[in-house]
């Protein structure tokens, strides 16, 4: 699997570098990478996101 990342990442930024190097579109890169590459992005773990009942009460 790590090889794998590692691919997905260089291919990003050679996508990134021949946008002209944008901010923020880091995303977008890592997609057209995984996208290009024939990798599903399923197969890395998707964020953890916490819904307002997770919230700490009372700071």
């Amino acid at each position: 699997m790590q090889g794998q990342d590692d691919a997905v990442r260089l291919r990003a930024y050679q996508i990134w570098e021949s946008d002209g190097r944008p901010e923020g579109r880091d995303g977008d890169h890592r997609r057209q990478a995984e996208e290009q590459l024939g990798i599903n992005s399923s197969s890395f773990p998707a964020p953890a996101v916490l819904s307002s009942s997770d919230a700490v009460q009372g700071l």
